[in-house]
């Protein structure tokens, strides 16, 4: 294995580690041993010697690192391969029949910090929030081709978080077909386009799905207000649900009007 950057942590501060935390913040740090560039991937060390793990060292970051793994391994093609396909199962198993539109990887809770890939139908939305991912981003568009067959993967790394990690936002077509303006999805037997071109998030408020479900079997002759509704994901659940009256309230006209 190569030899790479060291982060070396103050006394008593490897426990967050330790315990699993996969970020290390600045005032944790002793000191970092080796060049080291925004992004690059190093070691980290106990001011005592006990190797901690490997991530993303940002020394222009609050988040100094960002743990991939506890072990000393090599973080080539196959390590991010087995964590997008353990990550692709995880949803495939929980969502199957219930929509087509959903988050496939989400960052630090399938262990690649940084990474987000949001799925509708054949189109893939990625984000690097990170310097570290973005420097993988031909790398991880390559495995996602690879894994997903899909029609075409867009980047929204348009985020203002990214100026954190002293990176520009992004935004563009990374491979396949020009993705249309609106792209069609499924949820829970209700109909949408999003516009994951411009559109909030990726697209669509794809983490509020079991929220509007929820609504969808309380609105059953009652009368729904639905504020702050953006394309009225949830409106469309509650009149799904046999809600006798929706009103929707929002203050962008553009949002309101795909929503009627």
């Amino acid at each position: 294995m190569a030899i790479l950057p060291r982060v070396i942590l103050k006394r008593g501060r490897e426990k967050p580690v330790l315990r699993g935390h996969p970020w290390v913040f600045s005032g944790a740090v002793a000191k970092i041993e080796g060049e080291v560039s925004p992004g690059e991937v190093g070691e980290v060390y106990s001011k005592g010697g006990q190797f901690l793990g490997l991530g993303y060292i940002n020394p222009r970051s609050q988040i100094v690192v960002r743990l991939l793994t506890q072990k000393k391994e090599e973080l080539r093609e196959n390590f991010f391969r087995e964590r997008i396909l353990r990550a692709m199962g995880l949803r495939e198993d929980w969502l199957k029949g219930k929509t087509n539109a959903y988050r496939v990887i989400n960052g630090e809770g399938d262990y690649l910090p940084g990474l987000i890939v949001d799925r509708y139908r054949e189109t893939l939305v990625l984000q690097c929030l990170t310097a570290g991912m973005d420097r993988l981003k031909g790398m991880l568009t390559n495995l996602l081709v690879k894994e997903f067959r899909p029609q075409s993967i867009y980047e929204r790394s348009d985020v203002a978080t990214r100026s954190e990690e002293g990176l520009a936002e992004n935004r563009g077509l990374l491979f396949g077909k020009n993705v249309p303006e609106f792209v069609e999805m499924e949820e829970h037997g209700c109909r949408f386009r999003a516009n994951v071109k411009k559109g909030q998030k990726t697209g669509f408020y794809l983490d509020q799905r079991e929220n509007r479900f929820f609504l969808k079997g309380l609105s059953e002759g009652k009368k729904i207000l639905d504020c702050f509704c953006y394309t009225g994901a949830f409106s469309i659940h509650a009149g799904s649900g046999g809600a006798k009256e929706v009103t929707l309230v929002d203050s962008s006209e553009e949002a309101l009007a795909m929503a009627e």
